[in-house]
C-alpha cells in the first residue's frame, strides 16, 4: 500500500484482530436479532407529527439564510461539482454557515416529505401515477443537493428518500425509485470522479477523462482505506505503539463529538483522528486516514475491543427498533438517514458516528418538536390546513 507509510509490522495481527472482530460481533449480532424481532409493530398508515405552517416557515427561513449568506454557498453544488475551479472544494468554513448548509439539507428533505404526504393522502382513494410528480421533482433536487465533496450525504438521503416512496406508493415505488435511483448514481459517480480525478484542475468531465487519469487511480489503496483493511488497522496500531494513547484521550474525544456539549469543551487539544493524521502527514494536515473500530478499540481498551463494534452494532439496532416502529413521516426520514450513517460505518471508531448523529438530532428533531408545539398551540378549529 502506498498511502499509508506505516503499519507493515502489524499486517498479521490486524488480520487475526479483523477475524476475532467478526466472530464477535456476529455472536452480538445474532444475539440482538433474537432480542428485538418481536417487539417491531409495522406501521400500515402514515402521517405528519409536526405542523405543515411550522415547517413552511423553517423552510422560508432556510432558503432566507440560504440567499443572504453567500459563505453558505460556497461548497454547495447541484447535480455535479463544477470543474475548471481554483482547487479543492472548501469544507473549512465558520460552523455557522455550516449550520445553514444542514438546515437548507433538511429543509429539502420538508419538501419532500410534505409533499409526498399530501400526495399519500390522495393516493390512497385514488392511486393515480401523477399524484408522484410533485414528491418526484423534491427528491430530485434532495439527491442534487452536494455539500463539498460528501458522496455519503447523497447516499443516506437517496436510501431514506426511496423508503418513503415505498411506505406511501406501493403501486408505483418501483419506477419512481428506479428513476431515484439513476439520478442518485449519476450524481454519485460524478462527484467520485471529481475526488478522486481532480476534475477541478481541468476544464471539464471529459477533459480530465480524455487524459486516462483511471489508470492512476489506486483501486487497492482506495478500498483499504474506507472499508478498513488489514493496512489501515496495523497502521494505526504502529502509531499507538508510538503514543500510548491515554483513557483521557478516549473521553476527550467523545465530548468533542457532541453536538452542543463541544462548545464547552476547550479545542485546544486535537482528538486522536487528528494526532494520527498529524503524524502521517507530519503536521500538513489533520484528515484524511480513516480510524476503524478494531484500532480504536485497540488503542483504549486492549484486547476488549470488540466493544467498539458492539456499541455500533447496538445503536444500529436501537435506531432501526424506533425507525420501525413510528408512523410519524418525518421520524421515518430522520431515522433511516441516520441508520445509514451508522451501517454505513458500522465498522467506523464511535466519535465519528456520535459526531454526525447528535447534529443530526439536535437540528432536525428540534425542528420537528418545535413544529409539533405550534401544532397544539393553533386552535383546534384551524388544525385541518397543519
Amino acid at each position: 500500500m502506498d498511502n499509508l507509510p506505516l503499519g507493515y509490522a502489524y499486517i498479521t495481527q490486524s488480520i487475526y484482530f479483523i477475524a476475532i472482530e467478526y466472530i464477535i460481533g456476529t455472536v452480538f449480532l445474532i444475539g440482538m436479532i433474537s432480542i428485538f424481532k418481536n417487539s417491531v409493530n409495522q406501521q400500515s398508515s402514515f402521517k405528519l407529527l409536526g405542523s405543515s405552517i411550522a415547517y413552511a416557515i423553517v423552510i422560508l427561513l432556510a432558503l432566507t439564510l440560504f440567499i443572504v449568506f453567500p459563505q453558505a454557498r460556497d461548497s454547495i453544488s447541484f447535480m455535479a461539482i463544477k470543474a475548471n475551479t481554483n482547487g479543492r472544494t472548501n469544507e473549512d468554513i465558520n460552523s455557522y454557515f455550516t449550520l445553514i448548509q444542514f438546515l437548507m439539507q433538511f429543509s429539502l428533505a420538508l419538501l419532500f416529505i410534505v409533499s409526498s404526504y399530501l400526495s399519500y393522502r390522495k393516493y390512497i382513494y385514488n392511486p393515480n401515477w401523477k399524484l408522484l410528480i410533485l414528491p418526484l421533482i423534491f427528491a430530485a433536487l434532495n439527491v442534487s443537493f452536494i455539500i463539498g465533496e460528501r458522496r455519503s450525504y447523497q447516499v443516506y438521503t437517496l436510501i431514506a428518500i426511496v423508503s418513503i416512496i415505498t411506505l406511501l406508493f406501493k403501486y408505483h415505488s418501483k419506477k419512481i425509485n428506479l428513476v431515484v435511483l439513476g439520478l442518485g448514481l449519476f450524481v454519485f459517480i460524478g462527484v467520485t470522479l471529481y475526488k478522486e480525478l481532480y476534475i477541478f484542475a481541468y476544464s471539464s468531465y471529459s477533459q480530465a477523462l480524455k487524459f486516462d487519469n483511471l489508470k492512476a487511480l489506486n483501486i487497492a489503496d482506495t478500498f483499504q482505506s474506507y472499508f478498513y483493511g488489514p493496512h489501515n488497522i496495523a497502521g494505526f496500531i504502529e502509531f499507538n505503539e508510538i503514543y500510548r494513547l491515554s483513557i483521557k484521550q478516549f473521553f476527550y474525544d467523545i465530548g468533542r463529538s457532541i453536538f452542543g456539549i463541544s462548545s464547552l469543551i476547550s479545542d485546544e487539544s486535537m482528538i486522536t483522528s487528528q494526532y494520527y493524521n498529524a503524524y502521517i502527514y507530519d503536521n500538513r494536515q489533520l484528515t484524511g486516514h480513516l480510524i476503524s473500530s478494531i484500532s480504536y478499540g485497540y488503542a483504549y481498551f486492549g484486547f476488549f475491543f470488540p466493544l467498539v463494534i458492539c456499541f455500533n452494532l447496538l445503536l444500529g439496532g436501537i435506531i432501526e427498533y424506533l425507525n420501525k416502529n413510528t408512523n410519524y413521516l418525518e421520524l421515518k426520514y430522520i431515522s433511516m438517514y441516520i441508520l445509514m450513517r451508522v451501517v454505513f460505518n458500522l465498522f467506523s471508531n464511535p466519535p465519528q458516528l456520535i459526531s454526525h448523529i447528535t447534529l443530526i438530532v439536535a437540528m432536525d428533531l428540534s425542528i420537528v418538536l418545535g413544529s409539533l408545539m405550534l401544532k397544539h398551540i393553533i386552535p383546534k378549529k384551524k388544525k385541518f390546513i397543519l
